[in-house]
This record gives structure tokens, sequence and C-alpha cells, in this order.
């Protein structure tokens, strides 16, 4: 018996599936080491999409998160393999970085747990500095009011902290945050464009476009009028330009 009949028997509400990290499901295509575990993908989410289409009963729901849209937008995968069974099946979302005010939002918020005051310049710094990436404010923050025993943040004393980040930009955690979490998972061209960005290759844009559409999905990068493009936050830009001299 079909498995949505089953589900009629006790209980007509939807299910959803949630499938997080599913890029470690639907890895490189271009690498053939990747072969078998997109022969096992594409067995998996042939029976999902088929129970999700089956009759059209809308009783299952797919929803996956991703660093990168490739699973919903390759379609052959490997010669071996065939074709990817969820192929522009998804509608995308994708998960920016946040908004001046919503970054505001978050520091204040988050503040008046320990009863801490942000003056508005101190925010004004923690937005030019972050570029609204949620994770890279709040660790600027934390150590801005001392994880919690200034109650009353100002401007240099963000200011304070970034100085510090940059003096050791090897051993402080948002050094490694862009290394190892940025860098790392970029793809050569990516790196290339992004390089090319905070050195004001505004020239070479177009030789860039895959990768620029991507760096833009990630929050790393901000178009500008003119066909121009400037990197999210001055800790990045800053970042990326000691990682270039240090390589040169």
């Amino acid at each position: 018996m079909a498995l949505h009949e089953q589900w009629k028997k006790t209980s007509s509400e939807r299910f959803i599936v949630i499938l997080d990290e599913i890029d470690k499901w639907f890895p490189d295509r271009r690498d053939a080491a990747n072969e078998a575990a997109l022969v096992d993908y594409v067995k998996l989410f042939r029976i999902l999409r088929a129970v999700a289409q089956e009759r059209g009963s809308g009783m299952l729901s797919i929803l996956v998160a991703a660093y990168r849209p490739d699973v919903n937008r390759q379609n052959l995968l490997r010669e071996a393999t065939g074709e990817n069974p969820m192929y522009l099946l998804y509608q995308e979302k994708f998960v920016g970085y946040f908004g001046e005010d919503e970054t505001r939002k978050m520091i204040r918020e988050i503040g008046q747990w320990k009863e801490i005051e942000w003056t508005d310049e101190a925010l004004e710094v923690v937005w030019r500095e972050c570029g609204g990436h949620p994770m890279l404010s709040r660790f600027l923050t934390s150590e801005a009011c001392e994880q919690g025993s200034r109650k009353e943040v100002g401007a240099e004393d963000v200011a304070r902290v970034a100085a510090e980040v940059r003096g050791n930009w090897r051993k402080h955690r948002i050094g490694v945050y862009f290394e190892e979490s940025a860098w790392k998972t970029l793809r050569e061209e990516e790196r290339v464009a992004l390089i090319g960005c905070v050195r004001g290759g505004t020239a070479r844009l177009e030789e860039w476009d895959e990768a620029m559409v991507s760096l833009e999905h990630f929050g790393l990068i901000e178009l500008v009028s003119g066909g121009g493009a400037l990197v999210n936050g001055g800790l990045l830009r800053d970042w990326l330009l000691a990682r270039t001299e240090r390589a040169s």
C-alpha cells in the first residue's frame, strides 16, 4: 500500500521532512570520488519526491538547508548517477547578512539580558566593521562589553577590540573564522573574484559572473551602481588585504 495511504489512516496533516547541511549529501559532481555519495542521494530523493507528488496528496513537504543552491540548480550529475530528482523543485530562500537596523536591534536586545547599554556610535562601528554578519557582530560586541562586565559601551570600546583583531589575525577568533569558515569554503574562482573586489578590480567583474552571484548570496559582497562590488565589513576587507600581502 502506498505510504500516503498509511498516513491517511491516522492523520490528514502535512508531514515535513527537514534536512540540514544537504551539501554533505550532494557533494561536488565534478569529483569522481563523490559518485557513490551522489548515487545514494539520487536513490533517497527519488523516493521522497515520489511520496511528495503521489496522487497530488500534498501530505509531504521537503525542507533542506544548504550552503549553496547546487542541489536545486544542477540536473545531470555524473554519467553513472543520472539526473538530480530534485532539480528546480525547491523554492529558494537566501539568508544573507542582517541590515543595519536588524544588527542594531539584535545587539540591543542581547545586551538587555545583561543590562548593557550601547551608544548609537558604538553600534555604528559594529555595523561598519562587521557589515551585518550576525556571528561576527556578536564576537565583536562580546569582547567590547568584556563578556557583559562593562555595562556602558561606546564607540571607543568597539574600536579598541577591532584594532586588537587587526593586530593579530592569526590568533583572534574573528581571523580564524575568516580563514576556516569563509575562505576555505570558497571555490577558487570565488576567491579570485573576492580578491578582485577588495582590490577594486571592477573591470573584470563580467569574467566572474557565476562567482559574483555566489559571493552576493553568501553576503560577502554588495553590488553597487555602475557594476562594481564592495566587500561587506571593514574587518573582512582588511583581512583579505592582509592575506594577499602575505601571499605575495
